[in-house]
């Protein structure tokens, strides 16, 4: 299941006022970004019952340290690193029995020993969120429909890639055999 489209980032964050540092605005900010993600990322060409969490409780605690007005540059970048602080910890689950591609016995998962987040891909994304929450507070806008303050958060969590590593199914004569998936896009 993918991420929810740039509509939901419109429709559910924009509508968030970025300037309300108040613990319930926060929280609806929150809620709004994990409700984007969580238990909806999937990973490119990987086939299963992916589950991804994003650490909301991080992502909080991050933004309760905001300033007033936090689509200012200050704001930006304490959005940009309570982002990335709360990605750093959340979870992508790749289930035994995913596979890459065509499912055959080189493609299929029979253990997955690890997931990890690519550390360059982290880098990208909060650099694209910087630069996107910055054209956002440089040029507001009028209406929440012509905000990309939402879809920045979309974007970058698109940036993000895992790389998978685990054993395949090939049967036991011959395998299992290593099995790793390198940077494959969250979607």
């Amino acid at each position: 299941m993918p991420i929810q489209p740039k509509q939901y980032w419109v429709e559910k964050v924009n509508t968030i006022q970025p300037t309300d540092s108040s613990p319930k605005g926060l929280k609806a900010l929150v809620t709004a970004v994990a409700g984007g993600v969580s238990n909806k990322a999937g990973l490119k060409t990987i086939t299963g019952k992916l589950v991804f969490t994003f650490n909301q409780t991080i992502f909080y605690q991050q933004l309760i340290l905001l300033t007033p007005v936090p689509l200012s540059v200050p704001g930006v970048t304490q959005y940009v690193k309570a982002w990335t602080t709360a990605i750093t910890p959340s979870v992508m689950l790749v289930p035994a029995g995913s596979f890459i591609g065509v499912s055959t016995p080189a493609t299929l998962f029979s253990v997955v020993t690890k997931t990890t987040l690519d550390p360059a891909s982290l880098t990208k994304a909060s650099k694209q969120l910087q630069k996107d929450l910055l054209k956002q507070a440089n040029a507001p806008v009028k209406t929440t429909a012509e905000s990309d303050f939402g879809p920045a958060f979309m974007r970058a969590f698109q940036a993000l890639t895992y790389t998978i590593t685990g054993l395949d199914s090939t049967p036991p004569n011959a395998g299992p055999k290593p099995l790793v998936a390198k940077a494959k896009a969250l979607l």
